[in-house]
């Protein structure tokens, strides 16, 4: 769900209003993959998805995940591009903390040189991610140019 907060400073100041909207991790992927699919995907620049490594299941299905390689802590999403090219993508929200396997995941990654980024808005997103993408998406020859 949305919350919007409206912040005003005393009267004795100028006063400033401010909206803040704040969503939850499952509200920010849900618009940041639908932003990219839309945006990107559907026109051959790359694919997003996502890991669903969370919720609740049966010992049994779990046990069976885990065999199969389910791993606690990989990034949220993940945005694929020519060439082996791939961004990690750990949501959070703006007081969100990552847990001890989203840790030892983001140093994996980061020792091996790889793109991971712990993302709080859709704004930063935009701010982040998106650059990133079209830097590389023009650098490539047939995209480019």
């Amino acid at each position: 769900m949305n919350f919007n907060f409206f912040l005003v400073l005393s009267k004795n100041k100028n006063i400033t209003l401010k909206n803040i909207t704040l969503m939850s991790e499952d509200q920010l992927q849900q618009k940041i993959f639908t932003f990219y699919k839309n945006e990107y995907q559907i026109k051959g620049l790359g694919l997003i998805h996502s890991t669903p490594n969370g919720g609740t299941r049966n010992l049994l299905e779990a046990k069976k995940l885990k065999q199969t390689g389910l791993t606690a802590g990989i990034a949220d999403l993940t945005i694929k591009l020519p060439n082996s090219y791939f961004i990690d993508i750990e949501l959070k929200t703006e007081k969100g903390i990552q847990s001890e396997s989203q840790k030892k995941i983001e140093e994996v990654m980061k020792r091996m040189n790889c793109n991971y980024f712990i993302i709080r808005s859709f704004e930063e997103f935009k701010d982040i991610i998106i650059p990133l993408v079209n830097n590389y998406l023009l650098s490539l020859p047939n995209v480019g140019s």
